[in-house]
């Protein structure tokens, strides 16, 4: 089945086409956090950042994200 891989080359452009917009330190705490899967503190603590930091740049990505792939809001209601 292609479904998997089809849908990893779209995430992987998106990820691509939005690196850009974001401080290096940012999407670190991003890309630790969700694609390496790594623990919060753990992150913040290498990072020299606060957790609630790490938090708030891993859903500023995600926001960032879900809006180039299309995925707002509220596009699902009714």
């Amino acid at each position: 089945m292609r479904w998997p891989c089809l849908f990893s080359e779209v995430l992987w452009h998106a990820l691509e086409s939005i690196r850009g917009e974001f401080h290096e330190r940012t999407w670190l705490a991003f890309w630790s956090v969700v694609i390496d899967d790594r623990q919060t503190a753990e992150v913040a603590a290498e990072l020299n950042m606060k957790p609630g930091t790490v938090r708030v740049a891993k859903s500023r990505v995600l926001m960032r994200l879900r809006h180039e792939l299309g995925d707002e809001p509220g596009d699902f209601a009714q």
